[in-house]
């Protein structure tokens, strides 16, 4: 039996509190902007950003695996099926607790919009990924096909179309690339999909100290230019593009760099570090559905760590811990294990 990569549970684990800690931080962000606190916790905000480009990554280093041929049975009727039940019960779930809370009124179209639009602004993601899924076997079957100079092409293409050109776009005035230049395969988080099998195939060639170099220099960058973004923009120009964009070349590099730090770690002999790793990991996705309630929940009740950093902390932590307890009685039981889990 293949054992299994201890690193990609830490990275699951890791990237799920920082997206809770992202979602946390909103009501702080929106309070007395520009000052002290508020800069501290903007900072952390960016640094949090690595989060959805490493599920991206981790979700292409698994099943981009060209030892297992994705046949449209299986991509529809396995892969597909089993993450879209448990989406369209949350989304559903959601849009029954907005409307209780009075967020929306009752109405047919409160449903049918999610089509179109996410009942809650974190699934967001979900589409993405499904979207994605709905590609794998024709992305499997081009990186069955290339070599790594090809991907490493590829990959750059992507960098330069979806990082680094928006970026010009957004703070040189008059930088613009064309609509018509319509690179498909380079669109969006399909990179981060891609660089999850390259780092994969190839991150041995990459030392952990070189992964931490690579993490320290992203992060660092994201996050000066978080603060130097909004010394620099006036307040009609300014967007918090840095604190909040995870298309940049320097949240990618970070990325990259945390990505190759824990895949190192591949396997130990410790049972029971393995056993926790891998129930953080399995849990992270019912985290990822239930910690928005939490929050909202806290937050209804006056919990919401607004003014006070300490009080942000402690909040983002009962959130991630009353989900994650939640999520890991929610794997227990099969039947809600596959309807609200996929597992």
């Amino acid at each position: 039996m293949q054992k299994r990569n201890v690193g990609y549970d830490l990275i699951r684990a890791l990237s799920i509190f920082l997206v809770v800690a992202i979602h946390s931080n909103v009501a702080y962000l929106a309070n007395d902007v520009g000052g002290a606190g508020w800069h501290i916790v903007m900072v952390a905000t960016s640094v949090c950003l690595i989060a959805v480009p490493l599920f991206f990554m981790v979700s292409g280093a698994l099943l981009l695996d060209t030892d297992e041929v994705i046949s449209l049975d299986t991509l529809f009727f396995k892969r597909i099926l089993k993450q879209a039940v448990p989406f369209i019960v949350w989304s559903l779930i959601y849009v029954a607790a907005r409307i209780v809370m009075g967020k929306i009124p009752l109405s047919l179209s409160a449903f049918t919009s999610l089509l179109h639009e996410p009942a809650y602004y974190q699934f967001w993601f979900m589409y993405s990924l499904l979207a994605i899924y709905l590609l794998l076997p024709v992305l499997q079957a081009v990186v069955i096909k290339l070599d790594k100079k090809h991907l490493e092409y590829l990959l750059l293409l992507w960098l330069i179309f979806n990082t680094v050109f928006p970026l010009l776009q957004r703070f040189v005035p008059g930088f613009a690339i064309s609509e018509h230049v319509d690179l498909i395969l380079c669109e969006g988080y399909v990179g981060y999909f891609l660089l999850g099998h390259y780092l994969k195939k190839y991150h041995a060639e990459l030392s952990s100290g070189r992964g931490a170099i690579l993490a320290a220099v992203g992060i660092s960058i994201t996050a000066m230019l978080s603060v130097v973004e909004y010394a620099v923009c006036d307040g009609a120009s300014y967007t918090g593009y840095f604190y909040q964009a995870y298309l940049t070349p320097f949240v990618a590099l970070a990325a990259i760099g945390v990505f190759i730090l824990f895949s190192n770690i591949t396997y130990t002999e410790n049972e029971k570090f393995t056993s926790a790793a891998k129930l953080l990991s399995v849990a992270s996705i019912g985290v990822y559905y239930i910690h928005m309630l939490v929050i909202t929940a806290l937050e209804y009740v006056g919990f919401t760590g607004s003014t006070s950093i300490v009080l942000l902390t402690v909040k983002t932590v009962l959130a991630y811990a009353i989900s994650l307890i939640s999520a890991i009685v929610i794997s227990k039981t099969p039947i809600a294990r596959k309807v609200l889990m996929g597992l």
